[in-house]
């Protein structure tokens, strides 16, 4: 994207400044805490071309990952809060649990602290992810339920007695567990548990604020979208999903200590008439957050705070975990090309007991602009975001006699996303919004994914464990003779009582059941 673009962004105000962490400049990047090391490593991976080419995203995140996975130390840190106290916990009692940093592969060279392990205080109230705890949990759901036991990660294996609820939203606020002192990790003991959860104590954890970012565009080349469609301008093209921000975050202690000792370095190089040609004369503080991602503290190159105040702590997500790169590539493999011979290859067959449902890729995404079918009455054209690294997808909907625009501007939706493209009326359609309706579709009401869904999240059928099945079909095309679609579409319904079902299971997004509006005994498709 050009100078004169990003220059507009700046004066209009959709980022904060030259150095917002989303934009593509070297002040954007290094505040991001992309390191230079990771920056040569795409580099070296894309290599040099004669001609003007582009490569996915996923690359640089690729590189950017295997960068900071060999030298990040490890941390734990609760994005999303939830409050859970050990009853039988001594009331003021503190425990230290031993740790590593790093895993046993990384070098001694990589390793940016003077140790490679660190101690974490176990206390009586702890902050657990409220992801890890489900009141009806599916069949093989491994973390914590009620009655349910987990282990705590270097910790003690602990049970749920008793859940408490807001008596208003009926929202989970705390859970009473206990904990058994005779499964400490690291001792002699053989009881065992499936599943193991990250946690801070509540005492003890240092608060801050984090920083979700994720592509500012929404589309892969903004300048072929404006040349399509000259009356668009970059800024429609923002995702409106591209920076949230998390205020209530909590980390282990040893991420206070570090930043502290990151700016005591900062503060007597500043003393010392030493300058640096280094990008980074002191390595800014960078972590793998065990189970989130790879984070950096949020710091601006001229602040460095006065010696003997804490400043407010803020992180910014670098990358997530996913390896959005090695989708990518499975697909193009997928496709038959061998990449670099030139040659074609038979596509890699699909495991033979995936079960159907499996095979179709249904997902969360959520609409972030709606316009008329040029060429067609009843059609809306929508942009939807999947939470994809290449931008969001234009899908085709007949839903513009049943929702205005302005009834679908932001919301949450199911999508068929493995559908093979088609055109409809002119209009390529890139996927299928799903939608349940009563037997001559006069009324249609949308399938709508759990309220705290992210987009991007995978619908599932409660209680089965998609890890035990190969990906789904890279494309499914719904008018073949073999087509798996026809099959999956006949038992999806929704039931008596308004609940959306495949084959009589309710349709999850993690924890929590999809929904219609009202309808009952209808078909969705």
């Amino acid at each position: 994207t050009s100078k004169r673009k990003l220059l507009k962004l700046v004066e209009d105000g959709k980022v904060s400044g030259w150095d917002d962490p989303r934009m593509p400049t070297i002040a954007g990047i290094r505040r991001r805490g992309i390191p230079p090391s990771a920056i040569r490593r795409f580099c070296e991976m894309v290599g040099v071309a004669r001609s003007e080419s582009r490569v996915e995203i996923g690359m640089l995140e690729a590189a950017i990952r295997d960068d900071l996975a060999a030298r990040a130390p490890r941390v734990m840190a609760v994005l999303q809060p939830l409050k859970v106290v050990l009853t039988n916990w001594e009331e003021g009692k503190i425990e230290m649990m031993e740790a590593p940093l790093y895993s046993d592969n990384v070098p001694d060279e990589h390793v940016a602290t003077a140790k490679r392990s660190r101690e974490i205080p176990l206390t009586r109230e702890i902050y657990i992810e409220k992801d890890d705890f489900m009141i009806d949990p599916p069949k093989k759901y491994f973390r914590l339920r009620p009655g349910g036991e987990v282990r705590l990660r270097y910790g003690y294996i602990i049970k749920c007695e008793e859940v408490i609820t807001d008596p208003k939203t009926k929202e989970v606020i705390e859970l009473r567990c206990t904990y058994d002192p005779e499964t400490k990790s690291g001792s002699e003991q053989t009881r065992k548990v499936k599943g193991t959860i990250h946690w801070v104590s509540s005492s003890h954890g240092v608060p801050m604020q984090t920083n979700m970012y994720n592509n500012m565009l929404s589309v892969p080349n903004p300048d072929q979208a404006l040349s399509e469609d000259p009356e668009r301008s970059l800024n429609d093209l923002l995702n409106p999903a591209s920076l949230r921000v998390l205020g209530k975050t909590y980390a282990e202690p040893f991420i206070k200590e570090d930043i502290e000792r990151f700016y005591d370095e900062l503060r007597e190089l500043k003393k010392s008439s030493e300058s640096s040609l280094s990008p980074e004369p002191v390595p800014l503080p960078r972590y793998q957050f065990e189970r989130q991602g790879f984070f950096a503290l949020d710091h601006k190159a001229e602040s460095v705070p006065d010696e003997g105040t804490s400043p407010e702590i803020s992180v910014n997500r670098i990358v997530g975990l996913r390896d959005t790169w090695a989708k990518i590539d499975s697909k193009q493999k997928g496709k038959g090309t061998v990449r670099g011979s030139g040659q074609r290859r038979k596509a890699e067959p699909q495991v033979q007991n995936t079960p159907p449902f499996q095979r179709v890729d249904l997902r969360v995404g959520k609409i972030v602009d709606v316009w008329e079918h040029p060429d067609a009455e009843k059609l809306w054209c929508e942009k939807i975001d999947l939470g994809e690294s290449d931008g969001t997808r234009t899908i085709v909907s007949g839903l513009r006699a049943h929702y205005s625009k302005e009834q679908l501007m932001g919301k949450k939706v199911v999508v068929f996303a493995n559908l093979k493209p088609s055109k409809l009326r002119g209009i390529q359609s890139q996927g299928m919004v799903l939608a349940a309706s009563n037997e001559d579709h006069s009324i249609v009401q949308l399938l709508e994914p759990p309220s705290d869904s992210k987009v991007g999240d995978k619908v599932a059928c409660q209680g089965e464990d998609v890890s035990a099945y190969a990906l789904p079909d890279t494309s499914i095309n719904p008018k073949a003779k073999t087509s798996v679609w026809p099959k999956v579409q006949e038992k999806l319904i929704v039931n008596s009582e308004g609940v959306p079902l495949f084959d009589s299971t309710p349709l999850v997004v993690g924890n929590a059941r999809c929904t219609v509006e009202s309808l009952k005994d209808a078909t969705i498709g």
